[in-house]
């Protein structure tokens, strides 16, 4: 199911795509700018596409992307990203709660304080890499296994994935955090094991105090919290 809007998405039908035994049904949104939220706004912003996080959490669909579309690679079986928002948030006190959750843009994809994002339960997605062309940023959290990422012809200038604190990102089985330009990783990191994948074009482990620029830091205690097998 790929679905297309720009201001507001109301999914109060129920959607009835099951496949037993089989791939999981998948899900794509795209829009200019994406904006999950706990209310809709009485006054939307003009180019800002607004999603009830609780409509997101009902979905009976096994994998939702959030950013763009997604197609399967005939020749290499690989699943290929079309990224068409500018900009995907998830906002204060927001929380979706799904089996497989991608969300990408080409300029910066957000998870504001309070916000809860999880994955849990069982799925199989059937991916296993995922083609992306282009600058940008991308979240994936899965109760599948991890995937690989490849992002090709890009130049830096552009791609922000920022995690405020005070925001939770919880996973049952895989995580990837991606960003071609810069990452930001102030919130929390939930799994009792599983695969976490950060992806950025620096990471400075340890002692980060007073280091600027676009890398990903990750002081000391982030590691010690850190409870993952890969």
């Amino acid at each position: 199911i790929s679905i297309i809007a720009q201001t507001k998405l109301l999914l109060d039908g129920i959607i009835n795509v099951a496949a037993p035994g089989g791939r999981g049904a998948r899900m794509d949104i795209a829009a200019n700018n994406i904006d999950v939220v706990a209310s809709l706004s009485s006054t939307p912003t003009d180019g800002v596409l607004e999603i009830l996080d609780s409509d997101l959490s009902n979905l009976k669909v096994d994998s939702l992307f959030l950013g763009g579309s997604r197609t399967m690679n005939t020749t290499t079986g690989a699943t290929d990203l079309s990224v068409t928002s500018n900009t995907v948030s998830f906002d204060t006190g927001t929380k979706v709660q799904v089996t497989d959750l991608i969300a990408a843009a080409s300029q910066k994809v957000e998870v504001k304080t309070g916000a809860n994002l999880e994955a849990k339960g069982s799925v199989n997605t059937g991916d296993s890499v995922f083609n992306i062309s282009g600058d940008g940023a991308l979240l994936r959290l899965s109760a599948d296994k991890q995937i690989t990422l490849n992002r090709t012809l890009t130049s830096g200038t552009q791609g922000e994935l920022v995690v405020e604190s005070g925001a939770t990102l919880k996973s049952s089985k895989s995580m990837l955090l991606d960003a071609s330009q810069s990452t930001t990783l102030e919130g929390d990191i939930l799994m009792h094991g599983g695969s976490l994948n950060l992806s950025a074009n620096a990471i400075n482990l340890g002692d980060v105090t007073g280091l600027a620029g676009n890398a990903l830091n990750l002081t000391n205690q982030k590691l010690v919290d850190l409870s993952v097998d890969e």
